[in-house]
């Protein structure tokens, strides 16, 4: 039988956006490998990827008919009956109290283009209350967005070519996504170095030339510290960084106040060990920062983020190629004129998804009748779920998989999801402010 070969890439939430070659067999995808020709996946998926197949997409709980919850549980439908379905409940609640008694909320757990169309949906049938924030990226997002506008990354390839130190914090590539390593490596083979900071020994910092292991936490005070060593023993520009830069005095009030008596105290390391790390990243040009998550499951995430930002800014590395402070990569920005945000006719209203039942009981004009999920389950994946299904917007919602989508109808008891089958159409043919120079 004759295997055809079609080009696509991967969409989960990862730097790397591998480029992926499908192998089709009688009509069912036998195998999935890497696009030799992609100069960042270059022939080699993730673990995750390779397994992708039988643990995901053929896995037979995988929802892939559309069901409807009865007094009788949940019965399957037709792909007419539940798009006439969510038409008919959608269309009758932006008739009875407009378009924001929709509440609507995507998840993060698969990307690429074709995921703003829920966006564009909700715009052009004009607007939705959203439920915003996430639950284990929100504050990076936050804090990286006040110190340059929005998080998106230097294109990996630019750091591979000019890069002359990595300073890798609190990330772990070598686990997480791996098609990053090789070009670390490349970078190290014509001279680069490549610093680990992290709490753990991590398989990374196994491949790099050192790692710098603090006190779990304590990374807004590493900082801070590598700030205070910055401006005592190198000549930092303070007018140029004054020029480009909002709130610059609070920031050096800020670290000037902090005793380096307790940075120390804090991150549990030797005074030279900070010293050389913030001597080393200001005069190795250019440097750049690669962050984690991680940095933000304490206290105070957003102003972690914010501090390793500043560090960008005093070393001068802000702006350059092989430069830049990296987390996250959302380019949301450069597609609002496909997401129609022009076309929505309600104001933007949002409730914090972190908080969802508090944030539902206090929208009252309108109140949200409507539910509409994409690739989220905020049943089992919000923090206070009890609460939430008291408001009765989410109550008896036993979705089987996270990815599949999910409506009620409040005071009707109907609830409805489905995931669509492969090949389904869904829509026709602030510290810093140098942010964007990043």
């Amino acid at each position: 039988m004759t295997v055809e070969i079609r080009r696509t890439a991967c969409s989960f939430d990862c730097f790397d956006a591998c480029g992926v070659l499908a192998h089709i067999e009688g009509g069912r995808i036998v195998r999935l490998a890497g696009d030799p020709h992609h100069p960042f996946t270059r022939g080699a998926l993730c673990p995750k990827v390779n397994r992708y197949l039988g643990e995901r997409y053929y896995n037979p709980e995988r929802q892939v008919h559309p069901m409807r919850r009865t007094a009788r549980g949940w019965e399957r439908i037709g792909w007419d009956a539940a798009l006439e379905l969510a038409a008919d409940r959608l269309e009758s609640a932006r008739k009875r109290h407009g378009s924001l008694s929709v509440l609507y909320h995507k998840g993060n757990g698969s990307f690429a283009g074709l995921k703003v169309l829920g966006e564009r949906f909700f715009n052009l049938y004009g607007g939705a209350t959203h439920a915003v924030g996430r639950y284990c990226a929100g504050e990076g997002d936050y804090g990286t967005t006040q110190s340059f506008g929005w998080p998106e990354i230097h294109d990996p390839l630019d750091l591979a070519a000019h890069s002359r130190l990595f300073l890798i914090w609190g990330r772990n590539p070598a686990v997480t996504n791996p098609h990053m390593m090789p070009l670390i490596q490349a970078a190290r083979a014509r001279g680069a170095l490549a610093i680990v900071v992290d709490p753990v020994r991590t398989r990374t910092a196994r491949d790099c030339d050192r790692g710098v292991h603090p006190r779990p936490g304590s990374d807004g005070h590493l900082a801070i510290g590598m700030a205070k060593a910055m401006l005592a023993h190198r000549p930092v520009e303070r007018e140029r960084i004054a020029a480009i830069s909002d709130h610059v005095d609070a920031y050096l009030g800020l670290v000037d106040a902090m005793p380096m008596d307790e940075v120390l105290a804090r991150t549990d390391l030797p005074r030279e060990t900070i010293e050389w790390l913030a001597l080393t990243y200001y005069d190795t040009r250019p440097a750049t920062i690669l962050q984690g998550i991680g940095l933000q499951q304490y206290t105070r995430g957003a102003q972690t983020y914010r501090l390793i930002a500043a560090l960008g800014m005093l070393a001068g590395h802000i702006g350059v190629p092989g430069g830049g402070v990296n987390f996250g990569n959302w380019p949301w920005p450069r597609m609002r004129h496909v997401v129609a945000e022009d076309r929505r006719t309600a104001a933007p209203r949002t409730v914090p998804v972190s908080r969802l039942a508090a944030g539902l009981a206090a929208t009252t004009d309108p109140v949200v009748t409507v539910g509409f999920f994409m690739g989220s389950n905020l049943v089992n994946q919000m923090p206070d779920p009890a609460a939430s299904r008291d408001t009765g917007t989410v109550r008896g919602a036993a979705v089987r998989r996270s990815s599949a989508t999910t409506w009620r109808i409040r005071g009707q008891g109907q609830l409805a999801k489905f995931t669509p089958p492969p090949g389904t159409p869904m829509w026709p043919a602030s510290m810093p402010s140098a942010a964007m120079s990043r």
